[in-house]
């Protein structure tokens, strides 16, 4: 049984000043608690440098680029592992994961605690159609509050921006897209 898991990325330091005191936070803990998940306490014991002990525990540290790589498979003690580490690494480092089931979370460090902050994907699709519905409801918006027509053109030289402008009304307005056009438009009559 266990949890899988897998990294996505990282930003991980534990300055050279303060390796050895992480390796000896490591060992003391490794030595009261008698068998973490995954992890080779008798490798955490013999280590001689923290690169070692991480390693007796699944995840390899490359301290010139800052970063960290989990080895194994399944969730095991990490919290307790890095909770140890946590006065030691810099702050502002983190470790980006996921789990199953879609689970998101990343391992952020302030230089005295490490915190798991859950993550939520939410994926934001509109279709064409959905898109040419609100540019026609937003013109519509525009023509019934204002008056007049909204007249949407592409803008020389290379045509990558278009321009919106209401009739009856100084000065237009400039979108990559005619929707963000007529948005910006929409915006500067609400002034």
């Amino acid at each position: 049984m266990g949890y899988y898991m897998s990294q996505h990325y990282s930003k991980f330091f534990i300055p050279t000043e303060k390796r050895v005191e992480a390796l000896d936070a490591l060992k003391v803990i490794a030595a009261r608690k008698q068998n973490w998940a995954w992890v080779q306490m008798e490798k955490i014991l013999e280590a001689t440098t923290i690169e070692k002990a991480l390693y007796a525990c699944r995840w390899t540290y490359l301290a010139d680029l800052q970063e960290i790589h989990f080895e194994g498979k399944k969730f095991g003690d990490e919290d307790t592992i890095f909770d140890v580490l946590a006065p030691f690494v810099k702050n502002g480092s983190w470790i980006s994961m996921s789990g199953e089931e879609d689970a998101h979370w990343r391992w952020e460090f302030n230089g005295k605690r490490c915190r798991s902050h859950t993550a939520f994907i939410r994926y934001n699709i509109i279709t064409q159609e959905e898109a040419e519905k609100r540019f026609l409801r937003l013109v519509a918006k525009i023509v019934m509050k204002r008056g007049g027509a909204v007249l949407i053109s592409r803008v020389p030289p290379d045509d990558t921006l278009y321009t919106a402008t209401l009739s009856g009304h100084r000065g237009s307005c400039l979108g990559k897209t005619p929707l963000k056009a007529v948005r910006a438009l929409w915006k500067d009559l609400k002034k």
